[in-house]
């Protein structure tokens, strides 16, 4: 961690930042003797968020059950960690829809953070990792680093875009700035307090075999499933077909067949555009 502290002072002015109703809700929740009716009652300061909470803890889940109608039972049902880390990503998106980094596409960025939350959620919900609405939050937050380095240095990194794209992005964020994308993400849900378990999992996912065989490298798998539907749902014909088998390969992997990949890619599915309506993303509409 030195090293990040080292950047940290330049940073922390410039890194994504919540909104103060998000950043209050994180210090809160941090403290160890954090009561969920203090967490409700301050997230019901907030009216347009206490909706948005009650819309997750509502969206469609295994079976049937009556629908949440107050903040505190959302958070008896998805859990207080999930309830935070949703606030601090529906701040994120509030703050950052779009910024001063011209080569980096804030819609398409969302577009994609979304897509793959909606599918991790799936997965998980299929076969179980992680609390399926825990990996939602993550799921929306899996790569933040490149919004932190858009949003920290905008005319570099867009420099950086225009020149270059997988490794050959993370290589040219290390020279330019000391660190890369991913290696950011990891650092911000470590300091917004995210279990370990994720930002292990999130480290074993971007590696070409992931070898573990226990659930740090089960959840790995299912990210990696996730970020590639996010990129099929984004993509144009022929990346589409490209991705294909690509995917049929992942999802076996992750012990789902060929009808659970379908369900999967459905285009769009219903919780997708529920969510673009919920979070404000659907003016940017991408083409199809």
């Amino acid at each position: 961690m030195d090293r990040w502290n080292m950047h940290k002072p330049m940073l922390c002015d410039s890194l994504p930042t919540a909104s103060r109703t998000a950043a209050a809700i994180l210090n809160l929740a941090q403290r160890e003797d954090v009561t969920a009716e203090a967490l409700a009652q301050l997230i019901q300061t907030d009216p347009a968020l206490t909706g948005r909470i009650l819309r997750f803890a509502n969206a469609p889940a295994q079976g049937t059950r009556r629908p949440v109608a107050s903040v505190i039972d959302a958070i008896d049902l998805v859990g207080l960690p999930a309830v935070r880390q949703f606030a601090l990503s529906l701040s994120l998106i509030d703050a950052h829809r779009e910024g001063r980094c011209e080569a980096f596409d804030y819609a398409a960025y969302w577009q994609k953070s979304l897509a793959r939350a909606v599918a991790l959620q799936s997965i998980t919900a299929q076969a179980s990792t992680v609390a399926p609405k825990e990996a939602f939050t993550l799921g929306l937050l899996a790569d933040v680093g490149r919004l932190a380095l858009a949003t920290a240095w905008p005319e570099e990194y867009s420099e950086c875009l225009r020149k270059a794209d997988g490794e050959a992005l993370i290589a040219l964020e290390r020279e330019r700035f000391a660190t890369d994308h991913d290696e950011l993400t990891r650092m911000l849900l470590t300091d917004w307090g995210f279990p370990q378990v994720f930002i292990d999992a999130l480290q074993l996912s971007q590696q070409d075999e992931i070898r573990d065989e226990g659930r740090t490298g089960r959840f790995a798998r299912q990210l990696a499933l996730a970020q590639h539907i996010a990129d099929h749902r984004l993509a144009e014909e022929p990346r589409r077909a490209a991705l294909s088998p690509l995917l049929r390969a992942e999802a076996r992997r992750c012990g789902l067949g060929d009808e659970d990949l379908a369900r999967l890619l459905a285009d769009p599915p219903a919780d997708w555009l529920d969510w673009t309506r919920t979070i404000g993303l659907e003016h940017h509409h991408h083409h199809h």
